[in-house]
């Protein structure tokens, strides 16, 4: 859950793992992983979110759903 520093501060690395593993838990997970992974490599901002962390996390998240998708 986000404090109101974060508010203030913007989009932390926390929340953005959050967003992701949201995502992750979706039915469409593979298609908007995906999605997300495009978009990052457009994005120049990244404020408080540390997008080494949020990519792995993403790629991590797509590749297990795309192993259980193939098994």
């Amino acid at each position: 859950m986000s404090t109101s520093k974060e508010k203030k501060q913007g989009w932390t690395t926390a929340s953005e793992v959050e967003f992701i593993e949201g995502m992750a838990q979706r039915r469409e997970a593979i298609t908007l992983l995906s999605g997300y992974l495009e978009g990052m490599k457009m994005r120049v901002d990244f404020g408080h979110i540390d997008p080494n962390i949020a990519l792995r996390v993403a790629r991590e998240r797509l590749a297990a759903h795309l192993h259980r998708r193939a098994a």
